[in-house]
C-alpha cells in the first residue's frame, strides 16, 4: 500500500460501463485512479443500447440522476424482432413503477460516465503517468487529495501481484504500477 501521506493508487484496465463507474467512484472515495483503454480514443464504442434498471440506483449514487434523465427513458415495452423486423414477441411493463426499467444507448452512458471522470471537479490536481500514451486526458475528481487519469492505446497483457501491489503490463512494453 501507498504512505499514509498520499491516496493508494489504483489501476483499472477497460474504458467500458464497469470500468469507468469504478474509476469514478473511486475516485470520489478518495483514491488515485488511472484508467487504461486499449482503444486509441474514447470515441463511442461499439454496441447499441441496454435497459438499466438497478443499475439506476449505482448512477444515482454517483450523482448522475438528471444526467440519466436526459439520455435514457423509460420502457414501456419491449420487444423481440428478427433480422428482417418481424416481431416475434411483445410484452407490456408496469408504467412508473420506481424501479422501472430505462432504456440508454449504451455511446450515450459511456459519454455520460467519460464526463464525469473528467469534469468531477476542477479542484483537484492530478499528474500523468511516467508511461503515457500518446491519447490521454487528465481528469479531477471530487476528492482534493485525489485524481483520476485515462490513457488510452494502452493493450493490456498481464499483470503481477505481489505484497506490495500489482504491475499491469501492455502490449507497447510500458508498464504501470498500482496498490
Amino acid at each position: 500500500m501507498s504512505s499514509s501521506s498520499s491516496p493508494p493508487r489504483v489501476l483499472v484496465v477497460g474504458a467500458g460501463v464497469g470500468g469507468l463507474t469504478l474509476t469514478h467512484m473511486l475516485a470520489r472515495a478518495g483514491f488515485h485512479v488511472t484508467l487504461f483503454e486499449r482503444s486509441p480514443s474514447l470515441s463511442k464504442h461499439l454496441g447499441i443500447g441496454f435497459s438499466l434498471q438497478s443499475g439506476r440506483i449505482a448512477l444515482n449514487m454517483l450523482g448522475m440522476k438528471d444526467t440519466m434523465t436526459s439520455i435514457g427513458h423509460e420502457l414501456k415495452h419491449i420487444e423481440q424482432r428478427k433480422e428482417d423486423g418481424t416481431l416475434i414477441s411483445h410484452v407490456d411493463l408496469p408504467v412508473g413503477f420506481s424501479a422501472a426499467p430505462w432504456g440508454v444507448a449504451r455511446g450515450d452512458i459511456l459519454d455520460a460516465l467519460v464526463s464525469s471522470v473528467t469534469s468531477s471537479s476542477s479542484s483537484s490536481t492530478s499528474s500523468s503517468s511516467s508511461s503515457s500514451s500518446s491519447s490521454s486526458s487528465s481528469p479531477s475528481s471530487s476528492s482534493s487529495s485525489s485524481s483520476s487519469i485515462i490513457q488510452c492505446g494502452k493493450t493490456f497483457v498481464r499483470c503481477e501481484q505481489d505484497d506490495k501491489g500489482v504491475t499491469v503490463h501492455f502490449e507497447d512494453g510500458t508498464s504501470e504500477r498500482g496498490d
